[in-house]
């Protein structure tokens, strides 16, 4: 190629007595290409963990010369552009061409990997595991999803990471709120979403049900168990008007073409609590309140139909108005618990992610490994040819509820 074209087709790691210093350091970035993530046996042939030492033999030193140059290509390319076939990348020669005029290879290498807080947590935390840890795997793939997602931290944000269950609320990177929340179940789930704000807070908010939940909730339990209306705390609007579902043959209403309007007043029980956090997003997914505390504690928490419920609402709303006069921690207490919807903005919209990373570092550099809800981890190691999907942590399979509590807890 072109490289070996400028130098007259000699080596570029040999110097016809030796191995060059920057020839070695070559070669140890591929043979420890795992730390960051990657797998060895991409940029050197199985069984290859030593360069050949007889200068005479100059057929395996030029092939060996060749074996560091091409690895060294598709290693830089992998490390700055990820793994994914299906996300633009090049073949990673114009890093190669930067790559060989660098003085030091190891320093100048080192400095493309992704520079925030995630990836080079997890690469410590990766270090630490033992070779045939499964964890080393999970690492790795949440690895690669930072080498194609390299965010930039706004000044204040919120992150919501799905397969974790849990909300950190940040300022310059750094957590000053971190809670549990319960996101979509498996058929409804949380979308990932990236530049998307929070623009106001609706304290006592009343919902409004969402056609889904109609057509694959209420009705099915109107027509099933109408007795079972009343716990579900709503109303039921026709034509603007209130109406008695007991007069109403649910059997003969198409649940995807009805008249029927599904409300909740604000209150107590109100599934979205004392306060809801509105998005942006074009998917009507939001973050909210829920009276129902005890699902806060579970292990596998992806029990809504898609919108997130916050562990501490009070907390996360005193956070994004704190900032405002006069909104104290009581006053926020105070708002949730009105009964009458009060909509309050925000001098700026807030930036909000949900994200999903099954290894996240938390508070003091502590991993926090997740399951994969969604089975993107297992999509993703099947696309990057990453072998084996790699294990997650055990969480317990969500336990079956009875008709009523599904009443009770409708939620969005």
């Amino acid at each position: 190629n072109q490289i070996y074209l400028r130098t007259g087709y000699r080596p570029l790691w040999h110097d016809g007595k030796d191995w060059t210093q920057r020839g070695r350091q070559v070669f140890d970035l591929l043979l420890n290409a795992d730390s960051e993530g990657l797998l060895v046996y991409d940029y050197l042939p199985i069984g290859s963990n030593r360069l050949p030492r007889d200068a005479k033999r100059l057929d395996l030193i030029a092939s060996a010369d060749i074996m560091l140059t091409d690895g060294l290509a598709r290693y830089l390319r992998d490390m700055t552009l990820g793994r994914d076939p299906n996300k633009p990348r090049s073949d990673g020669m114009a890093l190669l061409d930067q790559a060989v005029r660098q003085p030091d290879i190891a320093s100048w290498t080192a400095s493309l990997a992704p520079n925030n807080a995630q990836y080079q947590g997890l690469k410590t935390a990766l270090g630490g595991l033992r070779p045939l840890d499964s964890k080393r795997g999970l690492i790795a793939v949440n690895m690669e999803k930072w080498r194609t997602q390299q965010l930039q931290v706004p000044m204040r944000d919120v992150f919501v990471n799905l397969p974790t269950f849990h909300l950190e609320a940040r300022t310059q990177g750094q957590i000053e709120l971190d809670m549990p929340v319960v996101v979509g179940k498996t058929e409804r789930r949380t979308p990932l979403l990236q530049g998307d704000r929070i623009t106001n807070l609706k304290f006592s908010p009343d919902w409004g049900v969402p056609s889904t939940i109609e057509a694959e909730d209420i009705i099915p339990i109107l027509r099933a168990k109408p007795e079972l209306f009343e716990k579900m705390g709503l109303e039921a609007i026709a034509n603007g008007q209130i109406i008695n579902v007991a007069t109403v043959d649910w059997s003969k209403v198409d649940p995807n073409k009805n008249i029927f309007y599904f409300r909740q007043p604000p209150g107590p029980d109100n599934a979205l609590g004392g306060v809801r956090f509105s998005l942006t997003n074009p998917q009507d997914i939001f973050l909210h309140d829920s009276p129902d505390k005890k699902k806060f504690g579970a292990k596998n928490r992806a029990l809504s139909s898609g919108c997130v419920r916050v562990g501490d609402a009070a907390a996360l709303a005193h956070w994004l108005l704190k900032d405002q006069p006069g909104w104290t921690q009581d006053r926020v207490k105070e708002f949730m618990n009105l009964g009458q919807t009060r909509v309050q903005g925000l001098p700026a919209p807030m930036p909000l992610t949900m994200g999903y990373y099954t290894a996240w570092v938390g508070k003091g550099g502590k991993v926090k490994y997740g399951m994969d809800v969604y089975g993107h981890d297992a999509e993703l190691a099947k696309v990057i040819d990453f072998g084996t999907p790699p294990k997650h942590p055990f969480v317990p399979a969500l336990i079956s509820e009875a008709d009523e509590d599904v009443a009770r807890g409708l939620s969005p």
